[in-house]
């Protein structure tokens, strides 16, 4: 498998690496039904990767799993791949989720980033027909709009916006966008 980029670069592994000196080498970034789970699965297959056991393990939110600590995000990875990586889709969510690049940047400031976009409306549909598969969404479409729900699908696809919360913390060169449309 070729990588889209480098990511070794952003931590080189060196032959005294201590197994899991740091919290993550990259991180996938995508709106949820972007890709991130087929991205999270092929990566997972690389010999030298080791990705999240956990693949939305969502440690970067304060809400979520950041009180769990460094200890329990770090036993989410193999120690024996040098590479880590994780997909969070919920890192997208800037408006639900405030502080996550600010969080990561101050945890692994060399980290790469991969945010995943497609279409924002097949997004936006997508998701909508899976919180509503799953019993999370019960607002039928045609009373969705002006309510909390319509403006979290509406804003996790407004990939400008959020990229803007990730280039605060994160120069241009660590941010690799894949449109899996």
């Amino acid at each position: 498998m070729t990588l889209p980029f480098a990511l070794q670069d952003a931590a080189p592994v060196a032959a005294d690496r201590p197994a899991i000196s740091g919290p993550v080498d990259f991180v996938i970034v995508g709106a949820m039904r972007a890709g991130t789970t087929t991205l999270h699965a092929l990566l997972t297959d690389h010999p030298q990767i080791t990705m999240s056991r956990d693949k939305e393990t969502d440690f970067f939110i304060a809400e979520k799993n950041y009180g769990r600590g460094p200890c329990w995000y770090q036993a989410q990875f193999d120690a024996d791949r040098p590479i880590r990586g994780e997909a969070s889709p919920n890192y997208a969510k800037g408006r639900d989720f405030p502080g996550v690049p600010a969080r990561l940047a101050s945890h692994a400031p060399d980290a790469r980033l991969i945010y995943i976009v497609r279409d924002p409306v097949s997004r936006v549909r997508s998701q909508y027909a899976h919180s509503w598969n799953m019993g999370d969404l019960t607002t039928l479409p045609e009373d969705l709009t002006r309510t909390d729900e319509y403006d979290s699908l509406v804003d996790t696809s407004s990939y400008a916006r959020q990229l803007q919360l990730w280039r605060a913390h994160f120069p241009d060169e660590a941010i690799l966008i894949v449109d899996f449309d």
